[in-house]
């Protein structure tokens, strides 16, 4: 009778032991104008501010995880004029660790708004990042998306699946006008023991850094083994994927670099393709600047060619005239030139392709 009574005790206790641990706060950290594990707020326009909130819960018989983010407000400022530039950035963290082989599972979501070129190029962006056993420096951002804050939102997926020996991470941003989500990251699952993850220690952390406002928050859920969730994890899509095969084969040989390249050269390789998109967007800048100016050239034409034959008039000379139409003749026969090449280039390389 004492035997059967301490095995209903001990599988009482057994089924009242809770399964996820309660999140807890490890520290928080800088300045906020409110913080809470779902929900943040920071909002300075006078200086440069960072903070730092970190979160943990211990999870047993883990099966997935899944969450929603999106932030109502996303501002920078430059604090002085002849400033060139400025950000606010927001980042957040989950750190997957299992607690019987110490790996981890690492993903990322960022925003970022920027100004440049003393504020008349500015933008606001979105990137994330997953990564097995690597740390916050080796993770690397495959694309930045343009965010328009809230109703557009970013999904993440965290799942195990015993019987294929996968753990797998998705990053998804759902953005309105866009039927399909677009694909964050680039690593869709990671190959792992099917008893590994079984019991993991989850730590979320987020941080800011940078002038102007911050507003956002999110819900998740943790799923245990007994809850037998088998989610359909949406496809994402890159945003510059086409049903070109050349588009296609440019994506695909990236993504094969990403995953088989040296930390050190994907660096090398981001940093440089960060300065060719600087570059590129000074060119659409310069660009779209001289669209705007378009309007007023005939009139700067007409006071040119005003003032030409004024001064023949003044001068009783027909040479301000002349080098006038000449003038226009040569920049006529430039520019025609300049769009013959331009559309011969093109046409060899329709030929070579």
């Amino acid at each position: 009778m004492k035997l059967k009574l301490i095995i209903i005790l001990a599988w009482a206790l057994l089924i009242f032991i809770p399964l996820v641990s309660a999140w807890t706060e490890k520290s928080i950290e800088g300045e906020w104008t409110s913080i809470s594990r779902t929900y943040w707020k920071m909002e300075d326009l006078d200086r440069e501010t960072s903070g730092k909130a970190i979160w943990e819960t211990t999870i047993y018989n883990f099966s997935g995880y899944y969450a929603t983010v999106n932030l109502t407000e996303l501002y920078t400022r430059r604090l002085e004029w002849w400033w060139e530039s400025s950000g606010n950035e927001f980042d957040i963290y989950w750190n997957f660790t299992s607690l019987s082989s110490g790996n981890k599972v690492l993903l990322t979501v960022g925003f970022w708004e920027y100004q440049r070129v003393w504020g008349l190029e500015w933008g606001r962006y979105v990137m994330g990042a997953t990564g097995f056993n690597v740390g916050l420096d080796r993770l690397t951002t495959y694309a930045k998306y343009s965010y328009d804050l809230f109703p557009a939102f970013v999904e993440i997926w965290v799942y195990r699946n015993v019987s294929e020996g996968k753990l797998y991470t998705k990053l998804l941003l759902y953005d309105p006008d866009v039927p399909d989500p677009y694909d964050l990251a680039v690593d869709d699952y990671f190959e792992i023991d099917p008893a590994d993850f079984k019991d993991v220690k989850l730590t979320m952390w987020v941080e800011h850094q940078g002038i102007g406002a911050i507003e956002g928050g999110m819900s998740d859920k943790i799923y245990i083994e007994e809850e037998a969730w088998t989610p359909e994890i949406p496809e994402g899509k890159i945003k510059w994927v086409t049903s070109n095969w050349f588009w296609d084969f440019i994506d695909g040989t990236k993504r094969f670099f990403s995953k088989t390249l040296p930390g050190y050269v994907m660096d090398f390789i981001n940093v440089a393709t960060s300065w060719a998109g600087y570059f590129f967007e000074l060119l659409a800048l310069i660009g779209y600047s001289a669209v705007q100016f378009l309007p007023i050239f005939p009139f700067i034409f007409l006071f040119w060619l005003l003032d030409a034959i004024i001064t023949s008039i003044v001068e009783g000379e027909l040479q301000p005239i002349g080098n006038a139409v000449m003038t226009i003749y040569n920049t006529l026969r430039g520019l025609a030139q300049a769009i013959v090449s331009f559309g011969h280039a093109i046409w060899n390389l329709i030929k070579f392709w």
